[in-house]
């Protein structure tokens, strides 16, 4: 059998045909595993941007579902003139603003039935039974108009309310309801071409109260 000698570094070192052939073997294999990893990683890769791509096209924010034409209350008008404007437009609740614009908070009407427990409504005084400010929650929850469907939903399952103001610095923009967290859960489902179930439990997961 044919050997050749090869040197390396300070010693020799007996080589024959069949070992420079597996050697030429080894190098092939060890391409072939490189390529295979790296067309593995690209397509994971690619996989991802179409993931993101997906979520980012078809994942709702407060800006697309919320309502923009509302009925607005002020601070200082009485609350059963208030409680009269909410039984006659049919809505639980109106966002209530200053007199230059600046949202201040909601008024509800759980907020409405505290009524019962004041005084001036004992007393045949219900014409001057306070103010709208006197009764409003001053909870404060607003939520901004990039908020995604899966956080805003977060928030309605967390916190014992029927509508969130969706606010820009000191602007009101609009309101999202439960109703209107419905009609985005619809839309979704009406704009997916084909399910893809792993991207909204991934996202959906991360909420806790999901």
């Amino acid at each position: 059998m044919f050997h050749a000698i090869r040197c390396r570094g300070s010693g020799i070192r007996s080589v024959d045909r069949d070992e420079k052939t597996d050697d030429r073997s080894d190098q092939e294999l060890s391409q072939g595993e490189s390529n295979r990893k790296l067309n593995f990683h690209s397509r994971l890769e690619l996989l991802e941007r179409g993931s993101s791509m997906v979520k980012t096209r078809q994942i709702l924010t407060a800006r697309d579902i919320m309502t923009r034409s509302l009925i607005t209350l002020s601070p200082d008008v009485n609350i059963f003139d208030a409680m009269s404007v909410l039984m006659a437009k049919g809505i639980s609740g109106a966002p209530v603003l200053d007199g230059s614009g600046k949202w201040i908070d909601m008024l509800s009407e759980l907020d409405c039935l505290r009524v019962l427990s004041s005084h001036e409504f004992y007393a045949d005084e219900q014409e001057e039974g306070g103010q709208v400010r006197d009764f409003m929650t001053e909870s404060h929850l607003k939520i901004g108009p990039d908020l995604g469907i899966y956080a805003i939903a977060h928030y309605f399952l967390t916190n014992s309310v029927r509508r969130l103001p969706v606010v820009s610095g000191e602007r009101l923009l609009g309101q999202v309801s439960r109703r209107d967290v419905l009609r985005g859960i619809e839309l979704m489902r009406r704009r997916r071409s084909r399910p893809r179930t792993d991207d909204y439990l991934s996202v959906a997961r991360s909420w806790s109260a999901l």
